[in-house]
């Protein structure tokens, strides 16, 4: 119910997707689907246009697997975020493919576009396994 993008019409967008793991399964309110890159993609990014500013304050990422069986398999490692079209910051993934990755702004922000920028990948490098996330969340 926090989760701000879950009432709006976001477009998801991303430079590349696998056939059933499109960027729009990252914002379906369903930890069970995913979005997750072409394996051979040198630079992942996910973005989410909203059509109105969303005031959020936290940022939450979940991998893409978010399973025990799957501790060992690739996953984001670092992310670049971007906020309406610059660059917030650079976070590293909480590496427990269970837990939540939170990006505390600081205060509440104005986001009506969001970029993911995938950098670098645990257990995986970039451009060479599908990464992503079944998740983004945006709360107060």
């Amino acid at each position: 119910r926090e989760n701000l993008v879950r009432g709006t019409a976001v477009k998801a967008t991303a430079t590349s997707q696998i056939e059933g793991e499109e960027c729009a399964k990252a914002v379906d309110g369903l930890y069970a689907t995913r979005w997750h890159c072409a394996v051979t993609d040198p630079d992942p990014k996910l973005t989410l246009s909203f059509p109105r500013s969303l005031s959020g304050r936290r940022i939450l990422l979940s991998h893409g697997w978010p399973r025990p069986r799957y501790s060992q398999f690739q996953r984001p490692l670092r992310v670049e975020v971007y906020i309406n079209g610059k660059l917030d910051r650079t976070i590293e993934m909480d590496p427990d493919a269970m837990s939540k990755t939170e990006i505390d702004l600081g205060r509440s922000r104005r986001i009506r576009l969001l970029e993911l920028r995938i950098t670098e990948a645990h257990y995986g490098r970039v451009g060479n396994a599908p990464l992503g996330f079944s998740e983004v969340e945006i709360l107060r």
